[in-house]
């Protein structure tokens, strides 16, 4: 498309295996065939054995029904693919890559997948880990043990700056929140059902263990009240980051876009004022003035919010 746009293809003729290798979504298609019109390039489809000319009406007119059916058909494809995985997970059978802890064995002739079984020493990886972080462990003395002893990663990486870090404290805690473990199902981020394996950790066992790892007295929320009047509202008049507040140990504030700290505001004789702050709803909000550094140096100043 790229070499199209630029008209820069370099040939008569663009071939294709067939159209759907075009594209699968038909405004994509179009804009391939209008590309190809405006520069005078024909289209070769191999299972048509046949030339087309975008500029031809007739050959325009197939192309686009082409385009509309192979759409229709991806799409069809995909909700068959989707059912198809509901209907297998529903059945407690496993999917995608292999569970770390268990082996599938196949049937040597057809190759279908008979049952899944625990892993001898993979297993027993997952039960310690699981019975360590129970115990008070953290996850990273666990990594850190796990690799000391050697014990190849749960999943290896293709990518060189991470080939050697073994085992990690983020890759413990996503094993144990994994249902599978507890012969549970999911699918979707939803447990639908039992495993047609059995369990490595005991379903009571594996709550408690998502109790333990993820305390609600250590959960997130994103709806925190706002302390400072507009943040993350008001924007800088400068650069355009929105303005954020941060306190420094000293009691000096800073401006999260920048990182400079932000100066006092001062009365009319110098002396250095509190910050802004949001009063009670009975009494106008105080703002005061905001630096902001663009670049190396102290360029402007925006004008106060009120």
């Amino acid at each position: 498309m790229s070499d199209l746009e630029e008209d820069a293809f370099g040939a008569g003729a663009l071939g294709l295996w067939e159209s759907s290798r075009g594209s699968r979504r038909t405004g994509e298609w179009v804009d391939l065939i209008e590309l190809c019109e405006e520069r005078g390039i024909r289209i070769w489809v191999t299972t048509h054995g046949r030339l087309y000319d975008p500029a031809n009406a007739r050959d325009r007119r197939t192309l686009l029904e082409d385009a509309v059916d192979s759409e229709y058909e991806s799409a069809k494809t995909s909700k068959r693919l989707q059912r198809d995985m509901r209907a297998n997970a529903e059945k407690g059978r496993p999917h995608g890559k292999k569970i770390y802890g268990y082996r599938r064995i196949k049937d040597s002739e057809t190759g279908i997948l008979v049952r899944v079984e625990p892993h001898e020493e993979e297993a027993l990886i997952v039960q310690e880990a699981a019975r360590r972080i129970l115990a008070g462990e953290t996850f990273y003395a666990i990594a850190k043990d796990f690799n000391e002893r050697g014990i190849p990663p749960r999943r290896g990486t293709f990518k060189a700056h991470r080939q050697d870090l073994g085992w990690t404290p983020p890759a413990v805690k996503q094993m144990l929140t994994m249902p599978a473990y507890a012969a549970k199902r999911q699918h979707q981020g939803e447990i639908i059902g039992d495993a047609m394996w059995p369990p490595l950790i005991e379903l009571d066992t594996w709550q408690k263990l998502q109790i333990v790892m993820n305390p609600p007295e250590r959960r997130r929320t994103n709806d925190w009240p706002a302390k400072h009047l507009l943040t993350g509202i008001a924007t800088c008049g400068v650069c355009g980051a929105p303005m954020r507040i941060g306190k420094q140990n000293a009691g000096r504030r800073k401006d999260k876009a920048t990182g400079e700290l932000l100066p006092k505001p001062v009365d009319e004789n110098g002396n250095e004022l509190p910050y802004p702050f949001r009063q009670g709803p009975e009494q106008p909000a105080q703002v005061g003035w905001v630096r902001c550094r663009a670049g190396s140096g102290l360029r402007a100043s925006c004008a106060p919010y009120i």
